[in-house]
């Protein structure tokens, strides 16, 4: 497999300060009165995800709110994705935020929460409405010493420890092969993760992998990574966003976004939009914890 990992690019065209203006306008601002920074961001990451924006619109809002558990946070959602740029009061929100503490166990009203939790709750129902958002890894390998095979799955795909000195090595990581005992008889084999072709691809740094990836360095998202999705066959994924976090683990501490769009990053703070300076880029490799990236296509590929 030729690999495929693109690092940060920092040449962008030059937009004057109305397209700037403009690109802001199109994020929509969430107010922060309940402790609800966790769903503010993970509202506007997902929203910001071409595949989501290309095949909702397309639906019957009522169609697809019936698909949800916490219709809602599900009308909160669309009518948000429909409305660029809309500004949401305290009241609009306090309906979802009631209905999630309700309906979704471990989310809580009025504290902060962890939005990998709402991110699994809000991926269940965009895949009912036709977005392949259920991330399948299998682990596969063969023993030849001994003949064992085996595999293994998981949903959201926790990112591993880093290696030392290198801030890439734990996205490179998660596509690469890996090496490792055989569980019967200890001999060291090659194991090959495949992916199943999600048009979403979410990958989690956790606190434990956030730790000891300091080591002087900071962890560097990378803007494309090609993915194993079957025999002989790879598929393009780019970074759509990033879900950032600082403080102790979550749902403790404050919890925004970063949105990669048309070589300009946008960070969405609750009601706050702003262009991404050179500055905010370094905020996102000291604190980014959730990565989002979607399948690459001539039109939707982002750069930043």
């Amino acid at each position: 497999m030729e690999e495929v990992f693109e690092t940060v690019s920092v040449m962008r065209p030059c937009y004057n300060a109305l397209q700037r203006t403009d690109l802001c306008n199109n994020i929509c601002r969430f107010s922060n009165s309940f402790n609800n920074c966790w769903m503010n961001a993970t509202l506007q990451a997902a929203l910001h995800l071409n595949v989501v924006r290309n095949t909702l619109t397309h639906q019957r809002p009522e169609s697809l709110i019936l698909l949800s558990s916490t219709p809602t946070f599900a009308g909160l959602f669309l009518e948000a994705l429909r409305n660029p740029g809309r500004s949401f009061s305290p009241t609009e929100l306090y309906g979802a935020l009631t209905e999630l503490s309700e309906k979704v166990p471990s989310l809580c009203l009025l504290q902060r929460n962890d939005p990998l939790k709402l991110l699994k709750h809000l991926w269940v129902w965009l895949n009912r409405c036709g977005i392949k958002t259920l991330t399948e890894v299998q682990g596969r390998g063969w023993c030849d010493n001994c003949g064992t095979s085996w595999g293994t799955s998981s949903n959201i795909y926790f990112l591993p420890l880093p290696r030392r000195g290198n801030s890439f090595s734990l996205f490179q990581q998660a596509v690469k092969q890996n090496t490792g005992p055989c569980e019967t008889c200890g001999d060291i084999v090659q194991k090959q993760k495949v992916w199943n072709d999600p048009d979403i691809v979410t990958l989690f740094l956790s606190q434990g992998a956030r730790t000891g990836s300091v080591l002087g360095k900071s962890v560097t998202p990378l803007q494309v990574i090609e993915f194993p999705v079957g025999e002989n066959q790879t598929q393009l994924y780019s970074l759509s966003s990033v879900i950032c976090h600082s403080g102790n683990e979550p749902p403790t501490g404050h919890i925004w976004s970063y949105l990669c769009s048309d070589f300009i990053t946008i960070k969405a703070c609750d009601s706050r939009i702003s262009v991404a300076s050179e500055y905010m880029r370094d905020d996102i490799y000291r604190h980014g914890i959730i990565f989002l990236y979607e399948k690459v296509h001539e039109s939707s590929r982002h750069h930043w």
